[in-house]
């Protein structure tokens, strides 16, 4: 099973988010079997088959007979489906509706409104006028629990309704000091406190696991952590203890472990800050952060 993330700095694209909401994986298993006639492999044909590019004439093309018909594993079918259904609408958009499925953008942004906690028509008609990717949730968004799942389920059907595939319901949810949700005791959730206190593999899956089956509840479906940096400036306040550390291989094993544990919650993780915030001190929401390092000095980081 491959491990879809979403990247906070990266591109959004439509595949991958059909494919991960789906809830899908994996790849092709390998079918080894030869056809002497046609001089291929099975899985050759298979392919040709699928993509239409068989010739007929004087070669001979794979029919649907009882004797040669090869059964893909369910899983496959799947993940053919979903492409199938993902290359079609990327056929019928324009340009600029691609374009716009690469952002995402706060609610304040989409409808022009300076503070936004419902998902009216207003929503609707500015989603129809910019359909962007996903959306980001702040804290000044989400005022209780009913509030956000009414919210985020107009917001999830208006999309499906004008776009005919989800958006990315996004919101920052790390434990500790950054939680929208838990640091509000309307939503009346337990705040798994700070990753340096959750430093351990099991600790950090069961951190992703709890926080990622509140935020499914409400309707969300990004979390944009875990935090993967990793600490080697002990002057760095910007992330500090929201770091698992300052041990790459424990952050690591760490990070994924948290990951793991959202999306067995169906919710997707983003692993940030790239390229990365540990070894600095700046912060990037007043203004900019650098390091000194020499690139010898980053590749062996």
């Amino acid at each position: 099973m491959r491990r879809k993330h979403v990247f906070k700095w990266g591109t959004v694209m439509l595949l991958s988010a059909m494919f991960c909401l789906s809830g899908c994986g994996g790849q092709k298993e390998d079918i080894v079997d030869y056809d002497s006639s046609t001089g291929k492999t099975v899985e050759q044909m298979i392919d040709e088959k699928l993509n239409g590019t068989g010739q007929s004439g004087n070669e001979t093309v794979l029919e649907e007979s009882e004797e040669n018909i090869v059964e893909l594993p369910e899983e496959t079918q799947d993940v053919q489906s979903i492409d199938d259904k993902a290359k079609a609408i990327l056929k019928e958009m324009t340009l600029e509706e691609k374009v716009y499925q690469m952002f995402i953008i706060t609610p304040e942004d989409l409808t022009g409104y300076k503070s936004v906690n419902a998902s009216t028509d207003i929503t609707k008609g500015k989603l129809k006028e910019y359909p962007v990717g996903g959306l980001i949730y702040f804290a000044h968004n989400l005022i209780n629990r009913e509030q956000t799942t009414d919210m985020l389920k107009n917001t999830m059907k208006s999309a499906m309704e004008l776009q005919g595939m989800p958006i990315f319901l996004c919101v920052d949810e790390e434990g500790g000091r950054v939680a929208r949700v838990a640091n509000n005791k309307s939503f009346g959730v337990e705040n798994v406190g700070q990753m340096a206190d959750n430093a351990d593999k099991e600790k950090a899956y069961n951190s992703g696991a709890y926080i990622g089956e509140y935020l499914n509840e409400l309707g969300f479906n990004v979390d944009l952590a875990p935090v993967a940096d990793v600490i080697t400036n002990e002057k760095n306040k910007v992330i500090g203890a929201r770091s698992f550390g300052s041990d790459a291989n424990l952050v690591t094993e760490c990070a994924v472990a948290y990951s793991d544990g959202l999306h067995s919650k169906n919710v997707l993780s983003t692993f940030k800050h790239f390229p990365g915030h540990g070894a600095t001190e700046g912060d990037t929401h007043e203004g900019y952060a650098y390091t000194n390092k020499s690139y010898s000095e980053l590749k062996e980081a």
